[in-house]
């Protein structure tokens, strides 16, 4: 049998509260949340957020197999994280910069209209 896998789309960051708080408050709704397998998936300023959502994922013991960033700033790597595969998706074309850093760190970098 093959492990249930699950999208899962962070909540908008708006950069104004602070990160720790957002994280905080990600996590509790994520609580309830269930499968084997995650792909975490967030948009725009949100993806900063990426390596503390995915500390405190394993810290809960949630097996992640990916990430998704769409037009997102791109998180400063840690030795923690990446710790799946990133994709980068790109639908804004001003963005291409961050593409191209994604690139040259070794992630997928795919285009799309949505």
């Amino acid at each position: 049998m093959f492990p249930e896998q699950r999208e899962i789309r962070l909540p908008d960051y708006d950069g104004v509260q602070p990160l720790h708080l957002y994280v905080t408050a990600t996590m509790a709704k994520l609580r309830h949340e269930y499968g084997e397998e995650w792909l975490i998936v967030a948009r725009g300023a949100t993806a900063l957020a990426l390596p503390d959502i995915a500390f405190a994922l394993r810290a809960q013991h949630r097996r992640v197999i990916g990430y998704r960033i769409i037009d997102g700033e791109l998180p400063a790597p840690t030795p923690d994280w990446p710790d799946a595969q990133v994709t980068y998706e790109l639908t804004d074309t001003s963005l291409e910069s961050h593409a191209n850093q994604a690139r040259l760190r070794g992630w997928d970098v795919i285009r799309s209209d949505a």
